[in-house]
């Protein structure tokens, strides 16, 4: 299943202002279920509550039914989904051998 990155930013209004832990952790029921209707897995996210900006990390069918899922709890992708591939030390180093 592909990955995907989006990101959300209080300055450009796409992450709630004054959002804490307990709010994320309140929201986060509602964002799996929607994730689930759509086919979509929550690997993890990265946030930044001082300056109001997230960043999550899926996977999923496409970037669409990404975003249909972030929409369906009203959270708008700051801008495009992308899809991404993983790359760490390992993989530079261990490459998997061609099929």
């Amino acid at each position: 299943m592909p990955y995907f990155i989006d990101t959300h930013d209080q300055a450009r209004g796409t992450y709630p202002t004054g959002i804490d832990v307990p709010g994320l952790a309140a929201f986060l029921p509602g964002f799996l279920e929607a994730c689930s209707q759509e086919g979509v897995s929550v690997q993890t996210g990265y946030v930044n509550l001082e300056q109001g900006k997230i960043t999550c990390i899926t996977t999923g069918p496409d970037a669409e039914a990404v975003r249909r899922a972030h929409l369906a709890v009203g959270y708008v992708p700051d801008q495009d989904i992308t899809e991404v591939s993983t790359i760490s030390p390992a993989d530079l180093f261990f490459p998997a051998p061609s099929a």
